[in-house]
Formats: C-alpha cells, structure tokens, sequence
C-alpha cells in the first residue's frame, strides 16, 4: 500500500491530466485534509478527489485515455 499524495501533490497530478489531454484548467481549488476539490465555474462542475489509502487501487480511473462513452 503506497501513501496517499498530499493535496498539492493530487492537485499537481489533475492539472498535469487535463494539461496533457487539451482540457480546461480549474478556476479554483479548495485543499482539505483529506481531499481536493476542483471547481469549474462556467461550467457549474466540481470534481472531488479523495486522498485515501488506497487511491491508487483502480489506476485506470486515473489515465483519461482509458475513458469510454459506454
């Protein structure tokens, strides 16, 4: 089991993610203790990361590129 990221190191993480795949960066970030939480405001979207444990135990959910529209 690996230690979760700290919130600066997850928020550093998501803006690589979007960066890398030509999506918008967040107007605002909120750090907490035990998650981050990134606002989007035209768009009225907030995206919650957890930093748990275990949040590297399904790695799939975090490659963009592994993404389907089912």
């Amino acid at each position: 089991m690996t230690n979760p990221p700290t919130p600066a190191e997850a928020e550093a993480h998501l803006r690589r993610l979007l960066e890398d795949n030509d999506m918008p960066q967040p107007d605002e970030v909120r750090h907490h203790p035990a998650e981050v939480v990134f606002l989007f405001h035209e768009k009225k979207l907030a995206v919650t990361v957890e930093l748990t444990d275990d949040w590297l135990d399904d790695a799939t959910a975090l490659r963009a590129d592994t993404w389907r529209d089912d």
